[in-house]
């Protein structure tokens, strides 16, 4: 019996962090979809429904943020599995937590890897 293949989605405007990000996850054997602002994220959230998990930088271009793009997903798909990630220190202060883990920038590539491995693998929240 084959293991299933996750599919992740990558949102971040920084195209090199994307890359690089991208670059890892599909290295470690998992598919991955890419956008560059929050707003493209929700147009292939709604167009892929075998996304496994989002991974999100928080401020970007557009109408959507990231925390934006999570509360959207999370409506559509409750059982999809969220990551948020930001350079600014304290994003995350006074709003309601939806995401399932939230990364300060930077972090290791080891790191990251392995929150979203424990993520997809185990089905564990994860404390922040």
């Amino acid at each position: 019996m084959s293991r299933k293949r996750f599919r992740v989605l990558v949102v971040d405007d920084e195209e090199r962090i994307r890359q690089v990000i991208c670059e890892l996850l599909k290295d470690a054997g998992l598919e991955v979809i890419e956008a560059a602002s929050g707003d493209e994220g929700w147009t292939l959230m709604q167009d892929n429904a075998d996304i496994d998990l989002l991974l999100t930088d928080v401020r970007m271009p557009g109408t959507m943020n990231g925390f934006d793009l999570v509360a959207a997903a999370l409506a559509h798909r409750p059982a999809l599995r969220t990551i948020v990630m930001s350079g600014y220190a304290g994003e995350s202060i006074g709003r309601p937590m939806q995401a399932d883990l939230f990364l300060q920038k930077p972090f290791t590539l080891v790191s990251i890897l392995s929150k979203i491995e424990h993520l997809l693998f185990r089905s564990q929240p994860l404390p922040c």
